[in-house]
């Protein structure tokens, strides 16, 4: 079984917690200030999925491989994530 956090869609899927909720829930904050990592898959957007990350600083980084290449895209802070939904909207052109 994984034990890593994932947000499938608009779903947060964390095993350490009893029940599944979605992004736009106002647990959604609490739960990203509380997590350093994870992966965001999209049903929706031809299956495309990134790794999530937060810096020491508390800002977010999204990166995922576009041909061969690692790209990144700093995401902001948990509150702006969170307000945002950054990590849903990212364009793979950037």
């Amino acid at each position: 079984m994984n034990d890593k956090p994932i947000i499938k869609d608009d779903t947060v899927c964390d095993p350490k917690l009893p029940a599944k909720f979605a992004v736009t829930s106002v647990y959604f904050l609490e739960w990203l200030e509380n997590h350093d990592k994870f992966r965001w898959e999209s049903s929706r957007n031809k299956g495309k999925s990134y790794t999530c990350y937060k810096d020491s600083k508390g800002y977010w980084t999204a990166q995922k491989r576009v041909g061969g290449k690692l790209k990144a895209k700093r995401l902001g802070d948990s509150e702006q994530v969170a307000k945002l939904s950054t990590v849903i909207f990212w364009d793979t052109s950037d």
